[in-house]
Parts: C-alpha cells; structure tokens; sequence
C-alpha cells in the first residue's frame, strides 16, 4: 500500500476512514462480474462486429479494382506514349517528356490511394474471441493478473477511470462492449472521473 494520502476514505466519521486493499478489491471484482456482459449480448455483439467487417472488406475490394483498372490504363498510356516517342517518332522530346511526367505523376497517385484503400488481413474472428474471453471473465482475469495487467485491463474497460465514494464505485463509464450490457448501474452512487481511479490502482 502507498500509504492513507492514496487510499480512498468513507464519509461520515472525523476524518473518515481507510478501506482495506483486501474490501477495495472484493468490491471492483464485483463490479467487474455486474458488468460483463450475457452470453447473448456477446453473440449479437460479435454478428454486428462481423457484418460490419465484411462489408468493409467488400467495399476495400471494390474500390481496389476501380484503382487498379485506373493504374493499368494509365501504364498502358505510359507504354504508348513510348512507342510514339522511340519507335513510330510521331511526339517530340519535350511533349513526350511533358506527358510522360505527368502520367508518371497521376500513377503515382493513383499507386497511393491503392495502397490507402487496401484493409488488413485480420483474423477477426480470433480477435472477437479472445474478447469475449476477457469480457465474460474480467473478474477472474484481474484477480489472477499481475499489476502491470491490472492496469492495461482496468483503462481498456473503464477509459475514463472511476470515483469510489468509500461505500460504492461511481457509476462507471466502459469501453462499448463492456458498457452496454452494464446491470444494476444505479447501486452505485456518483459519477465516473478521468482521475478517480487513480489511488485505488497505486493500492490494488
């Protein structure tokens, strides 16, 4: 423990008084299991995740395939405008060099926006998977880990941290997953804070 200026006090008595590191973590395990989400949020959950995958990589494709017909025709106007130049004579120097710069330009932009609108290859379904993992069984996961862990876990469900008044968290503000299948929000009292959870973490 870090020592009574960082824990968190009850009010109510003179001074208040400090809860124990062993009560403040039974607490924000419970609030974890409150939290997690049902089964059958998790499968609506993933479904949405899912079709909106697939209609981002349905359009990467398509937008693809229009970029890479416009870079085909523009090096095929590139190799025409070199035979023009070399073998047939039918341009001068300075229009081929002209032209040639600025299809070698337009190219050039047209192999950036490729590139842009390309999606990465992820395996979404094993990334949906290993969150249901975490989400249904945050609880038992943040007991277990170690402190460094504790941390990342608690800013990816609560990102704005959370108040303890001495008695209940505040009612806490969760990453979208966690937070829209949040029950019994209202046995807490007081509000989510940036900062709030800050001496309840430097304790746990």
């Amino acid at each position: 423990m870090s020592g009574p200026p960082d824990q968190p006090k009850a009010p109510g008595s003179a001074g208040g008084y400090l809860l124990g590191k062993a009560d403040l973590e039974a607490k924000f395990s419970d609030l974890l299991t409150r939290l997690q989400p049902t089964p059958d949020y998790m499968r609506l959950f993933n479904a949405v995740v899912l079709d909106a995958w697939k209609e981002q990589q349905q359009q990467s494709r398509e937008a693809c395939t229009r970029l890479e017909q416009r870079l085909a025709g523009l090096r095929q106007r590139l190799d025409d405008l070199d035979e023009a130049f070399i073998y047939r004579r039918v341009v001068d120097q300075q229009t081929y060099e002209r032209q040639r710069d600025r299809l070698r330009e337009q190219a050039a932009l047209v192999e950036a926006d490729l590139e842009d609108a390309k999606v990465e290859e992820l395996d979404v379904e094993g990334v949906l998977a290993f969150a249901q993992h975490v989400l249904t069984d945050a609880a038992r996961l943040w007991e277990q880990a170690a402190p460094e862990q504790k941390r990342r876990l608690q800013a990816a469900l609560f990102p704005q941290g959370l108040s303890f008044d001495g008695v209940g968290f505040g009612t806490p503000v969760t990453s979208l997953a966690f937070g829209l299948s949040a029950t019994s929000a209202g046995a807490e009292r007081g509000l989510a804070s940036p900062t709030g959870f800050e001496a309840i973490q430097r304790d746990m």
